[in-house]
């Protein structure tokens, strides 16, 4: 005679699943886990997203290299107005070298102009740049002195002198030590950081407290070891003209 099975007293029963705490105190860890898991992967975007700019301001400083080579007066290309027409300004003379097409090239009906706000992916684009402009990136201003440009037979200090960096605005294409830590400046987008290409071809990352006023005194780089203007007071004159390209 089968006799039927005891019943789970109460508290065996409650044995057998979760009380409330136990499962708060689950969905608590879960939480920061979760937590843990969104800083985690936000910063490694953040820094993939730097590494995608320097890897940009790399392509420009070899681009301008390649010009500097090429360039029967081995000097730096000039400046622009921001002028997307300017076909003598950086930003259309250095994407020749580059296997880019020149923004020049671009129309306004063109879907895959590369712009800030474009969200098109581009070597002129840094990838956290925002603002209804064109330029991502800007050339140091001080490369260009009453219509010369600067020679590369000029440069004493090129791991340490500026020749691209994050544009302060997205629509600047020149820039200096002024404009960079101006008040309104978005150049420190990454994580409070700027990155900056030197003559030497190196790209590194700044704080704003380490990209500090220039030096008095030319060709003298400031406290950081940044070096914004490379011209010696008495070399007025011995850059190349403006129209020698």
């Amino acid at each position: 005679m089968n006799m039927p099975s005891p019943r789970p007293s109460p508290i065996a029963a409650a044995r057998c699943g979760f009380s409330l705490v136990e499962l708060l105190v689950v969905m608590a860890i879960m939480g920061i886990l979760a937590s843990v898991s969104m800083v985690f992967v936000s910063t490694a975007r953040a820094k993939a997203r730097s590494v995608e700019c320097q890897n940009n301001l790399r392509d420009w400083i070899t681009g301008a290299s390649a010009f500097i080579d090429e360039n029967r007066l081995h000097a730096y290309p000039p400046g622009g107005d921001g002028d997307r027409s300017d076909e003598t300004a950086w930003y259309n003379i250095l994407p020749r070298f580059m296997d880019l097409k020149p923004i020049c090239e671009y129309t306004d009906e063109d879907r895959d102009i590369p712009r800030p706000l474009g969200g098109v992916r581009s070597t002129y684009v840094c990838p956290l740049a925002r603002g209804p402009g064109l330029f991502s990136y800007a050339y140091n201003r001080h490369f260009v002195r009453s219509g010369k440009r600067l020679r590369a037979s000029m440069v004493r200090s090129s791991s340490e002198l500026v020749v691209f960096m994050d544009s302060p605005s997205s629509t600047a294409c020149l820039a200096d030590e002024g404009d960079v830590l101006g008040s309104n400046s978005d150049s420190f987008r990454h994580g409070g950081m700027m990155n900056v290409a030197f003559a030497d071809g190196s790209v590194r990352s700044f704080r704003r407290e380490k990209v500090v006023e220039g030096s008095d005194t030319p060709t003298v780089a400031n406290i950081s070891g940044i070096l914004w203007n490379p011209w010696p007071e008495d070399s007025q004159g011995s850059g190349a003209g403006s129209g020698d390209l």
